[in-house]
């Protein structure tokens, strides 16, 4: 019985290690407006999650920063007005103290993860960013 009970516990903790091995592809399955229980369920739990203003603001100002030098090189201009309204929206929220959460992701890579923004449970702001550049 003890066994048996030691191989189940061992099972458990096996499985709970292998979580999702999420890539910066990943991003694509999340969209504008996805409810956090929705993200969830795609994505699974983040590694990191916060409402702390600090937090919010410091980790926004290092993914704009790249966001900004890269947007014209990932995007064309109707994609670009988009994410600058995204963009906005957030930080706006943000600086009123409004109901934002902040996700992130670990990806397969350990230099690359997954941030997004939610305004009242809803995705309001996403990047994959790789943490080397920031």
């Amino acid at each position: 019985m003890k066994k048996s009970l030691a191989l189940v516990l061992i099972f458990i903790f096996v499985l709970s290690g292998c979580g999702k091995n999420l890539t910066s592809k990943d991003i694509s399955k999340i969209s504008i407006d996805m409810d956090q229980e929705k993200v969830e369920e795609v994505l699974g739990k983040p590694s990191f999650k916060t409402t702390d203003r600090d937090d919010l603001t410091g980790k926004y100002d290092s993914i704009t920063t790249i966001y900004n030098t890269r947007i014209e090189f990932d995007r064309n201009e109707e994609d670009n007005l988009r994410g600058y309204a995204e963009y906005s929206e957030t930080y706006k929220a943000i600086n009123e103290k409004k109901n934002v959460e902040l996700y992130v992701y670990d990806t397969e890579t350990e230099e690359e993860k997954i941030y997004i923004y939610f305004i009242n449970n809803k995705v309001s702001f996403f990047y994959s960013l790789n943490t080397n550049e920031t």
